[in-house]
């Protein structure tokens, strides 16, 4: 019967779980910097307004 400890696994690769908090980081900022802009806070609230 094999030994299944001994099975070889995928070597780790942790600068894909680094690049992946850095993309989600940058979507959190431009989000953000987008909620900065007065004109585009007017046309979310439209928006949220039209649906009621």
């Amino acid at each position: 019967m094999p030994d299944t400890n001994t099975a070889q696994t995928k070597p780790s690769r942790p600068y894909k779980k680094w690049l992946t908090w850095l993309v989600g980081l940058c979507v959190l900022i431009v989000v953000f910097m987008q909620y900065r802009d007065p004109h585009f806070l007017v046309g979310v609230a439209d928006q949220l307004w039209s649906c009621f």
